[in-house]
C-alpha cells in the first residue's frame, strides 16, 4: 500500500489509493511495524543499538 522506492519519499501505491481501512485495521498495521523496526535495526547494527539510529535522535 506504500512505496518507498526513493529514499525519504513515501507514496501510496494504486492499492493504497483504493483501499479503505478502519481505524482498528490501520492501528494493527502500525503495531506490526513498530514491532518489526527494533528487530531489523538491531540486526543492521550488529546487535548494538546506536543512538543515531533511533527516531528520537533524528528530531
Amino acid at each position: 500500500m506504500l512505496d518507498s522506492s526513493q529514499r525519504g519519499v513515501w507514496s501510496l501505491t494504486e492499492r493504497g489509493r483504493t483501499t479503505t481501512l478502519t481505524y482498528r485495521q490501520a492501528h494493527e498495521i502500525f503495531r506490526c511495524w513498530v514491532a518489526i523496526f527494533p528487530v531489523s535495526r538491531e540486526r543492521w547494527s550488529g546487535g548494538q543499538a546506536k543512538a543515531s539510529s533511533s527516531p528520537q535522535a533524528r528530531l
